[in-house]
């Protein structure tokens, strides 16, 4: 039981210590050798953060491509109306994700989520499938402002003990 405690107690300070760092820095940590036993490790990322750490680094490119949920899609005469309802409700719903609403000659859009990868737009159409009944995925290029605004640093860690481990 103590060991637990104390485990728990180090696994906080590290991340504690973890969180003070620059990514960068982070990475760079990682790959200096260890030591003990002169061990690196290699970091290779494969997921969206690589995909929008390229295109920060390079500058080249303002967008990238990804996924958006089309929640919304008509042309009748209360379909303005009606699009902003469907983007307030969505909004009570999943605070905090992106919502987009735009008019694309004859017809009012309302599009929903930045995911840079299919299997988070999967993930965001199957939640997001339950309430809005038609929403379907398209592709979208993605502002890579956009993405930055939604990817907010964690002041501080949140680890909760859920049962006891002994």
């Amino acid at each position: 039981m103590k060991f637990l405690y104390t485990f728990l107690l180090l696994a906080l300070l590290s991340i504690g210590e973890v969180m003070g760092q620059s990514y960068a820095e982070f990475r760079r940590n990682l790959s200096a050798p260890d030591s003990l036993y002169f061990s690196t490790v290699e970091v290779t990322e494969h997921t969206s953060a690589a995909t929008v750490e390229r295109h920060i680094a390079s500058r080249e490119q303002k967008t990238i491509d990804g996924y958006r949920i089309t929640i919304y899609l008509d042309k009748g005469q209360k379909a303005r109306t009606e699009a902003f309802e469907a983007r307030d409700r969505f909004q009570g719903l999943f605070p905090g994700q992106a919502t987009y609403v735009s008019y694309e000659d004859p017809y009012w859009v309302v599009s929903v989520g930045n995911c840079t990868t299919s299997d988070n737009a999967m993930i965001l159409l199957g939640k997001v499938g339950r309430v809005f009944e038609k929403a379907y995925l398209v592709r979208a290029a993605i502002p890579v402002e956009e993405i930055l605004k939604e990817v907010p640093l964690p002041a501080t860690p949140a680890i909760t003990l859920t049962e006891e481990i002994e």
